[in-house]
């Protein structure tokens, strides 16, 4: 099913040229349960913290027709639970044009984490703005920005 503002984003994206760039910003969050097999609840029920990823950067067009691109990662993995940078960490985000899937996979140092192909949700578009799917341990959001047009030189 289509999703506004998806749609209007790769409307957008497909806009640009040599001589001018429509760019867009995606904006990624997952939420990891803070439960597994190895950290089951204690007595309490208590599971420990969830694990919350924050991603933002500029994503275009790529050969296959999707938007895509690698998001500056920001962790609450800290002991103070903010939300902190992590220079060495991005995660990599396809959003297929249909509004029905993307894909994540985090890199650190540019590489993918334990050499782990890309992780794929199936999706649903909220309020024609956002898209959001679950995997086995995270819910997983994604949306986008259409933002100003860049001229890049003479056409």
């Amino acid at each position: 099913m289509a999703c506004a503002d998806i749609t209007n984003a790769f409307a957008w994206a497909k806009q640009s040229t040599k001589a001018q760039n429509f760019p867009v910003t995606a904006f990624f969050t997952r939420q990891q349960s803070g439960a597994s097999a190895s950290n089951p609840p204690d007595a309490s029920g208590s599971v420990g913290d969830d694990l919350c990823v924050y991603g933002v950067g500029t994503v275009g067009l790529n050969p296959a027709g999707h938007l895509s691109g690698s998001l500056q990662a920001y962790v609450n993995n800290n002991p103070g639970h903010a939300m902190q940078v992590r220079q060495n960490l991005t995660y990599v985000v396809e959003i297929f044009p249909d509004g029905t899937k993307i894909t994540f996979q985090p890199q650190i140092n540019g590489l993918p984490v334990g050499g782990s192909p890309p992780t794929v949700v199936m999706t649903t578009c909220i309020g024609g703005e956002l898209l959001s799917g679950t995997t086995s341990d995270s819910v997983v959001t994604v949306g986008v920005r259409r933002d100003p047009s860049v001229l890049l030189g003479p056409p």
